[in-house]
């Protein structure tokens, strides 16, 4: 039965550690280049992830238009965004350390990322080195305790941004500018200096899981 999306933008969010037996039933709906790409993986459990997260995509996609999961037919973009073929369903996929995040949406750009947080001490120079000035300055605003949380804040927006542009890495991380600041809403500041353009897009961030 297809779920009706009703103008709405459903996320979700899934472990990528799964059963042997379950990961093998994932498995058998991925298509022969998605197969070839989790044998690319050298660790075993990046491999296992691939195929948890792309099967676990086909899965719930397949409740939104009435195929199989493994009847699902993808094309992909110039950057390598893939897209179904015959519809007007988008979605966008991210995962990290054995946790996926899923968004659907409909006749929309759509771009979702997800990173566990972890404290590396050349974070805030990375910062300097890809943000923009006025990202840079806001974090350089916050106390020690709180830029770890922002800088992840703002690489996931930035990621988010970019995917939903289906641009990858081609734009300046610079480009732009988000929100970070701990508590504050997320917002698109500004594109290319343009307020207004920023204003065309809609942010929200979540927190699938602690950390």
């Amino acid at each position: 039965m297809n779920t009706p999306l009703l103008n709405q933008l459903h996320i979700y969010s899934f472990s990528l550690d799964v059963a042997a037996e379950k990961l093998q039933i994932l498995r058998a709906t991925l298509s022969p280049d998605e197969l070839q790409r989790a044998e690319r993986y050298y660790f075993e459990r990046d491999k296992s992830h691939f195929i948890a997260a792309r099967g676990t995509l086909r899965q719930i996609i397949s409740q939104y238009c009435g195929l199989q999961p493994d009847k699902l037919q993808f094309e992909y973009e110039v950057k390598g965004k893939p897209f179904l073929i015959n519809s007007n369903l988008i979605f966008n996929l991210s995962h990290s350390h054995g946790v996926g995040v899923l968004g659907i949406g409909e006749g929309t750009k759509l771009g979702i990322d997800v990173e566990q947080i972890q404290v590396k001490p050349d974070l805030i120079s990375l910062a300097g080195r890809f943000f923009s000035p006025a990202e840079i300055a806001a974090i350089n605003t916050l106390p020690a305790q709180f830029q770890i949380e922002a800088f992840y804040n703002c690489w996931t927006r930035k990621e988010a941004y970019l995917k939903a542009e289906g641009l990858g890495i081609s734009v300046p991380l610079d480009s732009f500018v988000v929100s970070l600041r701990p508590n504050e809403k997320a917002r698109v500041e500004e594109i290319n200096g343009s307020k207004l353009e920023g204003e065309k897009w809609f942010l929200e961030a979540f927190q699938p899981q602690e950390g």
